[in-house]
């Protein structure tokens, strides 16, 4: 039997960790094709909202994919049924198993899950650490007001900062100055586009800062999350302008949405707003709009969505 190793990637909304995992499976299993060595991959994508826009995004590029959702799965609520998704992909006999949390978990508990997976499984495994991927455009102010930023940093051995091409010289050297005071033991490593070189895990190990603290991920913290979904085909512009009215006031807004022109996956993170095309077209579009903490806008949004979608615009 293989052992199946296991790597968490965190990282706050936005950062790029789906686009990390997705061209460390592509290098991964790449690379071995040369060398005629077959790599098995899955990956476990978490999210808070009750629908993943990542898992049919990273699903359609052939990996084997399993959803959690509706909840962090270091919270109580998803904890147990997150340990049972372990094992039972590590009893696939996988090389390597991913991990993806949403971008508000705090992974303080993670070996303590870790120690619940020895009892659930006989596959050999190993979980090797875990990477954190840190918007350079963001993060300075984000991790001043975000707990979970900070204990994401504490519990990765490997951080990588994200968007590089985005900020400054001088601003990037802020952002690792940051990073060093909230870690100094971690390797860090500057990227644009996620492109994290998979040798690069071969220097992975679990955090010597990392506490085995309860999860500041609890039913009571959970940020409020909705979902709308429209059957017609939407229009451009008007989708334009409901992420445009919203994006100062929610922390995030991710969705798969139905052009005229085809299908995108829309992501929205601060000022920055990206329609990105994909190669599938999904049954209906979805998207989701996560709160910022202690904030409610449900009837803004839901009152935005009717003027700009009508009636065919649900909330669920």
């Amino acid at each position: 039997m293989k052992e199946t190793k296991i790597i968490l990637v965190t990282g706050f909304l936005g950062s790029g960790k789906t686009t990390v995992v997705n061209y460390l499976l592509h290098a991964l299993i790449n690379q071995n094709q040369t060398n005629q060595q077959p790599v098995t991959a899955g990956v476990i994508v978490n999210e808070f909202g009750q629908v993943s826009i990542d898992a049919p995004w990273l699903k359609q590029k052939g990996y084997r994919i399993t959803e959690l959702n509706n909840g962090s799965i270091f919270c109580q609520c998803l904890s147990h049924t997150f340990v049972s998704c372990l094992a039972e992909s590590v009893d696939l006999d996988l090389d390597f198993l991913l991990v993806e949390g949403s971008g508000l978990s705090d992974p303080a508990n993670m070996e303590t899950l870790i120690d619940q997976l020895k009892t659930q499984t006989n596959h050999p495994f190993s979980y090797l650490g875990a990477i954190c991927v840190v918007d350079a455009k963001y993060i300075s102010r984000l991790s001043q007001s975000l707990e979970t930023i900070n204990r994401q940093i504490l519990a990765a051995s490997l951080i990588v900062i994200n968007k590089a091409d985005l900020v400054d010289a001088e601003q990037l050297k802020r952002v690792q100055s940051t990073i060093r005071k909230r870690n100094p033991l971690a390797r860090t490593l500057t990227v644009s586009h996620g492109q994290v070189n998979p040798d690069q895990l071969a220097q992975l190990r679990r955090s010597r800062l990392a506490r085995n603290l309860p999860s500041l991920n609890t039913p009571s913290s959970r940020p409020a999350t909705y979902l709308m979904q429209i059957n017609d085909v939407i229009n451009e512009e008007r989708l334009l302008q409901f992420v445009r009215q919203l994006q100062g006031d929610v922390a995030r807004i991710k969705g798969l949405v139905r052009l005229k022109d085809g299908s995108v996956r829309v992501d929205v993170i601060g000022q920055e707003i990206s329609l990105d095309p994909v190669s599938f077209s999904p049954e209906q579009s979805q998207i989701v709009i996560i709160e910022k903490p202690e904030q409610d806008h449900s009837q803004i949004i839901k009152q935005l969505a009717a003027q700009l979608f009508g009636q065919d615009a649900t909330f669920i």
